[in-house]
């Protein structure tokens, strides 16, 4: 059956509103295109929305979903159990069955929503183009898009600039009466911890006078996060932290567990990071969204309130925040894999800090994410950027890098040392 925004009733109506200049569309206005025919197509991005796009005064009031004559928007019920629940206020989201309705709604809009881009190059796209409409590819099947990267940043790039400098700077503001509240503890050192297996070694060290930053799903851990009690936690995965899949349903939970219950921050990008900061404001204090910006180090979050476009949270988020502390900082559970390894996945990671249960779900829920991550050499710029960071570091700066831990990664192959693991392991190396 031919899609009801396909219809000649729709293009024509569409260009009459459009020409009236009576709607020139709102940016607060959000719909999809085309109509969906098919349930299940309606259960998939209805579901994802409640995720990602809440309600957010001046940026998301409505939401538009065609819908097929007699059907209403779906129930609790009819959620894909790889989509994780959401909780919320969605009496911003409607559906139309309406031909007319439909139509007055696209030319409202100021952001259109494509699921299914085997409609990219129609005409109704193109007049929606040509009326300067902002067009996002949200088709969670064809390989060419990212939706799970395009989803998350949406809600960022819907608010307006001016909106976006103002919660940057407010970020900023508070990063820096937090930083400078450890600084006065006499933070001499750091520890920069990765999940990989040698990360159980994290027990053998005291952590006194050191700002120590830990990543992604080790706020599952509760007995490793009682011995190394980090002041930071970074996340940077589109997919697995700021998602609408089950398994990061599971690690927003445990987020917001840590987070409520002990005095760490979470630090992320800011346009990523942005629909966890909406979602979450029972937290929304003790995170701070931080700039990715520029491919070249930086060191000095205080200084320059930017976290470098790296590969990895390592490279992009836990080697800056520690910097900024200190000229000593010891890395532990980076491991990184055999060079014999000729698979493109990345490192073994150490048992009780992966929702490995939940895995499959987000490849269910994301199903071009592994196509996308396996055809780019992540792991060899996962390294350049290590170089970088590590030489800007010490030749640039005069400070040091050195690995509590076996690493297969070869920035760190020399920089191994071994700490006294009795009372006092501030020892010289």
């Amino acid at each position: 059956m031919k899609n009801v925004d396909e219809s000649s009733v729709v293009k024509t109506l569409l260009r009459i509103f459009l020409r009236t200049g009576k709607s020139r569309g709102s940016g607060r206005r959000t719909c999809y295109y085309p109509a969906f025919g098919k349930r299940d197509d309606l259960r998939n991005h209805y579901f994802r929305a409640r995720w990602y796009l809440p309600r957010v005064e001046g940026v998301c009031e409505s939401v538009i979903f065609g819908v097929p004559k007699l059907e209403n928007l779906p129930n609790e019920d009819e959620r894909p159990r790889e989509i994780g629940s959401s909780s919320g206020d969605y009496s911003h989201f409607r559906g139309i069955a309406s031909s007319a309705c439909y139509a007055w709604s696209l030319a409202q809009a100021g952001e259109i929503l494509v699921w299914d881009s085997s409609c990219s190059d129609s005409e109704t796209i193109a007049i929606l183009k040509r009326s300067g409409k902002r067009i996002w590819n949200v088709d969670t099947a064809e390989v060419k898009g990212r939706e799970y990267a395009v989803y998350c940043e949406m809600l960022w790039w819907m608010t307006p600039e001016a909106r976006r400098k103002e919660i940057v700077e407010e970020n900023r503001e508070r990063f820096n009466d937090y930083a400078l509240d450890l600084k006065g503890g006499g933070i001499d050192r750091g520890f920069v911890f990765g999940n990989g297996p040698s990360l159980k070694k994290c027990i053998e060290y005291r952590y006194e006078n050191s700002v120590r930053v830990m990543c992604n799903s080790i706020v599952s851990n509760d007995e490793i996060l009682d011995v190394v009690r980090p002041q930071f936690i970074v996340a940077g995965d589109p997919m697995w932290h700021f998602g609408c899949s089950s398994y990061s349903e599971a690690y927003r939970s445990d987020l917001v567990r840590q987070l409520k219950s002990r005095d760490m921050r979470l630090v992320i990008p800011e346009f990523q990071g942005y629909i966890l900061s909406v979602n979450l404001p029972e937290v929304r204090d003790r995170i701070f969204l931080i700039p990715l910006a520029e491919k070249r180090p930086n060191l000095d979050l205080l200084s320059e309130y930017r976290i470098p476009l790296f590969w990895s949270v390592l490279n992009s988020c836990m080697l800056p925040i520690a910097s900024s502390f200190c000229d000593k900082v010891y890395l532990l559970g980076c491991d990184g894999k055999p060079v014999d390894d000729r698979k493109e996945g990345f490192w073994a990671h150490a048992s009780g800090v992966q929702y490995t249960g939940l895995e499959a779900e987000g490849h269910k829920c994301h199903p071009t994410f592994e196509q996308h991550r396996m055809a780019h050499p992540e792991y060899q710029r996962v390294m350049a950027d290590l170089s970088a960071m590590i030489e800007e570091g010490e030749e640039g700066q005069g400070k040091q890098y050195r690995t509590l831990t076996a690493s297969y990664m070869a920035p760190l192959f020399s920089r191994l040392v071994n700490l006294e693991s009795s009372e006092d392991n501030d020892s010289n190396e």
